[in-house]
């Protein structure tokens, strides 16, 4: 039912309709609120929202005064019926809220007051309208207190939810420059480890280089002191030795021999035989040769099929024993099938110096000249030098030339 309904504005003298209920006489009181009636509207404004019987239109030229004289009082008690109607009405809201609003639904009490407290402020009755009115303030406010509840429990819901977002934002752009920090010192990491491998490699490199320096360096000393052939000091290195042992010998007041040898008839084993057996032979006397001899002794390939041995702190009778020893190991020499039969001897010239500084040259001379001696005297021999044989003992020189 609107405000406009007909049967609403129907003339007491046709029935009207009984407002006598709650339901209605509320409505009618919602539509005087809303009508404005309480407010006092015009006269025009009401006649407007009137029954249809009585919204006949009024000429904009009226000649005859009767006829606006009767819309004029027509109007009016429209107007007078429809202020009558609502009042009644609203006396029938009244006592509905008397009795609490137990007729109404519980949204509908707290509107209720209010609208009734502006209805009894157009009335003029203050003291009530602000009854209704604190009633209304309080039933409104007991209503709206779960909502309230509820926006709040819903703000501080979003408020901790925003929080979190927030929170879990600054921990994804700290989890992110985390992730970035941990790739780039892997990134160094790598790095540092590639700087170190190729700094190891590289250190590796160079040692190796330098092992390989040392061992080239010392093949090449090897082979510039050493005879390729025999294995033994070369004439150089021998010459080496031989000078510091006659040096020493002379500093520390000890006997020094130097004993020059040669293989007997090596040229004509090279020639019968071939190189092959005449290098065979050469190896195989340096090696026995070497077998029984001291650690301090020295026995160095001259040249060709000669050699020097030299024996520091050696008298003359220690070198002859020395000779001998050679003598028989040479004797067990190990042939090659085409030698097999082939006697391998050598004659040798010895010279014994204990005080008299000379020079190697002066030694090895004299050694020489008793090795010529030796050899022209029948080979196989050991002769001593002149001045060896003038120092030299009885014994040792029947051992030696009482055999030649």
């Amino acid at each position: 039912m609107t405000f406009n309904d007909a049967q609403m504005w129907q003339r007491p003298d046709r029935g009207g309709p009984d407002w006598s209920g709650s339901r209605a006489g509320l409505f009618v009181l919602w539509q005087v609120v809303a009508c404005g009636l309480i407010a006092r509207p015009s006269l025009g404004a009401c006649v407007s929202r009137a029954d249809p019987e009585f919204r006949r239109p009024i000429p904009s030229v009226v000649h005859d005064a009767t006829e606006v004289t009767y819309a004029d009082n027509a109007y009016a008690a429209a107007d007078i019926d429809r202020v009558a109607g609502s009042i009644q009405s609203a006396r029938a809201a009244h006592k509905v809220l008397d009795r609490d609003g137990a007729e109404l639904s519980p949204r509908q009490i707290a509107p209720s007051y209010f609208l009734r407290a502006r209805s009894q402020s157009a009335l003029r009755d203050h003291p009530s309208a602000y009854q209704d009115l604190n009633r209304f303030v309080q039933r409104n406010w007991a209503e709206t207190e779960p909502d309230r509840a509820q926006q709040a429990d819903v703000a501080t819901a979003r408020l901790d939810a925003d929080r979190e977002i927030a929170r879990n934002a600054a921990l994804e752009r700290e989890l992110a420059l985390t992730t970035e920090r941990l790739v780039r010192r892997r990134q160094e990491l790598r790095f540092t480890v590639t700087i170190i491998a190729l700094g190891g490699l590289l250190m590796a490199l160079l040692a190796w280089m330098l092992i390989a320096n040392l061992r080239y360096r010392r093949e090449l000393m090897r082979l510039a002191e050493q005879d390729s052939l025999t294995g033994l000091p070369n004439r150089r290195r021998t010459a080496e030795k031989a000078t510091t042992a006659l040096a020493s010998a002379a500093v520390r007041l000890r006997p020094v021999t130097i004993a020059l040898i040669d293989l007997d008839h090596f040229k004509s084993i090279n020639d019968n035989y071939g190189h092959m057996v005449g290098d065979h032979v050469l190896r195989e006397f340096a090696g026995l040769s070497v077998s029984v001899l001291r650690a301090s002794d020295t026995l160095g390939r001259w040249g060709g099929e000669e050699f020097l041995l030299i024996l520091p702190d050696t008298d003359l009778d220690c070198a002859v024993a020395t000779i001998h020893r050679m003598r028989s190991a040479t004797a067990n020499m190990q042939l090659p099938d085409i030698a097999r039969g082939l006697q391998v001897s050598f004659s040798v010239g010895l010279a014994t110096r204990d005080q008299a500084a000379q020079s190697l040259d002066e030694v090895i001379a004299a050694a020489d000249a008793a090795l010529y001696e030796a050899k022209n005297e029948g080979r196989n021999l050991v002769r001593l030098d002149h001045e060896t044989y003038r120092v030299a003992a009885s014994s040792v020189l029947r051992a030696l030339y009482g055999g030649a």
